[in-house]
């Protein structure tokens, strides 16, 4: 059997623990939790502050839409919960007919670019949440989502968008309001008809443990390597 060259062994170790790791069962260790609202369809009508006169609808659009959350926890949710106790939230408005229309508010809102000289007109971005009664499966009894968004034009409008979706032993609400200041107002919601909370465990894939190990190996074999190179130099040039 033909050895193996010393300097290849650190590859071959890195290899071998990447291949185990890939094939061996990975704990269940969650990064996140994600808790996922699917809301009920409901109407929507956008109307124009100054319709056509001859617009029979008198610049109402009607459309079939839906609210849904996206709750982002580093826990397992199991008592009352705030936006203090989570990572993220997200509200989308689905358009039922074109889900690829659909438009969403983040809580808290992503970091907008810093410009030093330009005026602030936002978003200014607000976030409410209350989540409490978790079930065996934990999905929440009683919630409360809402986020704002207000953007100041500037020409001085107002352009605000809220997105709501609340159950509790008074009241079962999706709501959405949206307004463009002296333009257009697009509201609409549904009553006593509450969605359904469904939650997943977020892992890390098992190959990406394996990568990681495996090039930690493999850069601890190439220090070393590289560290006995330096050895043999100091010895080669230290006079007899």
């Amino acid at each position: 059997m033909r050895n193996l060259p010393i300097a290849k062994l650190p590859l071959v170790c890195a290899l071998g623990v990447a291949a185990l790791l890939t094939l061996a069962p990975t704990p269940a260790s969650a990064d996140y939790y994600q808790y996922t609202y699917t809301g009920n369809p409901f109407t929507m009508t956008y109307q124009v502050y100054s319709p056509d006169p001859m617009d029979p609808w008198a610049g109402r659009q009607f459309s079939l839409v839906a609210i849904d959350a996206v709750v982002i926890s580093d826990r397992l949710l199991t008592g009352p919960t705030t936006e203090e106790d989570i990572r993220s939230m997200k509200l989308t408005l689905r358009y039922v007919n074109d889900p690829r229309s659909a438009t969403s508010l983040t809580y808290p809102a992503p970091p907008r670019e810093v410009c030093p000289v330009c005026p602030d007109f936002g978003p200014f971005v607000g976030g409410y949440l209350r989540m409490s009664n978790f079930n065996e499966l934990n999905q929440p009894g009683t919630w409360d989502l809402q986020i704002s968004s207000v953007i100041t034009a500037p020409t001085s409008r107002i352009d605000s968008t809220f997105y709501r979706t609340a159950m509790s032993s008074f009241e079962q609400v999706d709501s959405m309001e949206a307004f463009y200041q002296g333009a257009y107002l697009s509201q609409g919601g549904l009553v006593n008809s509450s969605g359904v909370w469904t939650l997943a465990v977020l892992v890390p894939e098992p190959s990406t443990y394996a990568l990681m190990l495996g090039g930690v190996a493999l850069l601890a074999g190439l220090a070393r390597r590289r560290s006995r190179g330096r050895g043999d130099i100091a010895e080669q040039t230290t006079p007899a």
